[in-house]
């Protein structure tokens, strides 16, 4: 179930609303029950084989998460205490390499052995990156100190909530745990969440879909020879906004549907195409995740605190496992050590700090378009339609060629204009995206009145989209 479904506009979310808020505040523990068997639910409403699965997972962190706080509080057992870390963490990310990098894994062995070895195509449960990533950051807090949850329900809410369960943020338990009993719910904040919602819901379905539309047709591979290269430049284009709009338009429905229950979840996106470096754009692009690889894996490596060659390969580690966690193919893993590798240069090369102003003015200007042109290693997942792209960008015949296929870059022009602007207006333009959303309504501000109207419009039109059109697409579910 996606939220951009209609059975999950119209059936699945009012009904849990309707069941969450007619229990009494007080029966707090009850709520949570009933949003942890919602979140069971929309789970297995998509994959209903991989539900024991993923409640094995949720059992096997609590237990662990027990006795890991046993150990804490019993004085002389560190050692026990870091072998029941590294048993949870090998059965968390034995899940993860079996399900999502098994194919992978013996696929390249075919290649390089030539042999055939039979192996079982191994289907991947839908949100396992990011639910593995929770467990991980559950057992990892407790281990540095957080209590460890008594309650299975409660860590089972915390990890399989479903405003992020599928396609993040990426929640730490420190600071989901102290919500679960202590959040406010009221209408100002219900009303915050479902503007949010809204926005994320039109920006996905009303620009991110139609962009996506666009591309899959411009980088079909039956065409990639044919293509001009304007073409293939507007489908690299494309693709880099629709991704950023599918995404963040996700974490926006999140946030919303949090807020809804009371929940805060954090932000995971802030303009990242007006970054001006590529560390910028880290600190602005799925924040949540860059904050889990920094708190959960570079710093443990290290960090910056064991001099510069060190730094460097904790770094290129960190880069090689997030390109790897966005796709098991060496397409991603190339993406993620490009950045890795910028990002080094970036840090002792370049030296941003140092360089006169005109210098980083042109380096910002830079900064973007190389980041979009690197997003196409995780849209072209093999290596020959990769480079069937970009040399026919970069091909002076294909420039010839466009003159020869004008009227077809023009009907392109014509009809997705209107949906490029919007995106590079949604992408580059800041909106204020606070936990207070609505207006006061003592306010006389036109533009306050207009906006939740607005909003309205949009999520209707948007239904309407939605009920028209089998393509709805979330591209970060793949990831």
């Amino acid at each position: 179930m996606v939220f951009s479904s209609l059975s999950f506009l119209i059936l699945f979310l009012p009904s849990v609303i309707v069941l969450y808020y007619v229990c009494p505040k007080k029966y707090r523990s009850l709520r949570n029950a009933w949003l942890f068997l919602a979140s069971l639910i929309f789970y297995g409403f998509g994959e209903p084989r991989f539900c024991p699965v993923f409640v094995c997972g949720i059992l096997w962190n609590y237990l662990f998460g027990l006795l890991i706080g046993k150990c804490r509080e019993e004085t002389g057992s560190s050692a026990r205490k870091k072998i029941c870390l590294y048993l949870c963490l090998a059965g968390d990310l034995g899940l993860l390499a079996v399900f999502k990098y098994a194919n992978f894994f013996f696929s390249n062995v075919r290649l390089l052995t030539g042999a055939a070895l039979p192996f079982p195509e191994i289907a991947l449960p839908i949100g396992i990156s990011f639910f593995t990533f929770q467990e991980i950051s559950y057992i990892a807090d407790v281990y540095r100190g957080s209590p460890a949850q008594k309650n299975p329900l409660f860590l089972g809410l915390y990890i399989a909530f479903f405003p992020q369960l599928i396609a993040g943020p990426i929640v730490r338990y420190k600071d989901f745990a102290p919500q679960l009993l202590k959040r406010k719910e009221s209408v100002a904040c219900f009303t915050d969440g479902f503007y949010r919602f809204a926005a994320g819901l039109c920006k996905k379905v009303l620009i991110a879909n139609q962009l996506g539309q666009m591309v899959d047709y411009l980088l079909d591979s039956s065409g990639l020879d044919t293509r001009c290269a304007p073409l293939l430049l507007l489908a690299v284009l494309g693709f880099a906004l629709q991704l950023y709009l599918d995404f963040s338009g996700y974490s926006d429905m999140a946030i919303g549907l949090g807020l809804m229950f009371g929940f805060r979840i954090p932000e995971n996106f802030r303009l990242p195409y007006t970054a001006s470096s590529a560390s910028d754009f880290w600190r602005r692009w799925h924040i949540s995740l860059s904050g889990w690889f920094r708190d959960y894996v570079y710093i443990p490596l290290g960090g910056s605190r064991n001099g510069k060659w060190r730094t460097i390969r904790s770094l290129l580690i960190v880069w090689f496992l997030t390109g790897l966690w966005h796709g098991a193919c060496w397409p991603c893993v190339l993406w993620g050590l490009l950045w890795g590798i910028w990002l080094i240069c970036e840090k002792y090369l370049i030296r941003l700090p140092d360089r006169s102003r005109p210098f980083r003015t042109v380096y910002r200007f830079l900064t973007i378009p190389a980041a979009m042109a690197l997003f196409s290693c995780l849209r072209l997942t093999d290596f020959s339609a990769l480079s069937a792209v970009w040399s026919g960008i970069f091909s002076p015949a294909r420039w010839q060629a466009a003159a020869g296929q004008l009227p077809a870059l023009k009907l392109w022009l014509h009809d997705m204009w209107i949906y490029l602007a919007a995106a590079l207006i949604v992408s580059l333009v800041p909106v204020r995206q606070t936990e207070k959303l609505q207006p006061p309504v003592s306010s006389m501000d036109v533009r306050k009145l207009i906006s939740p109207i607005i909003l309205l419009l949009g999520m209707l039109l948007s239904i309407s989209f939605i009920a028209g059109s089998a393509y709805n697409p979330f591209l970060y579910f793949q990831f």
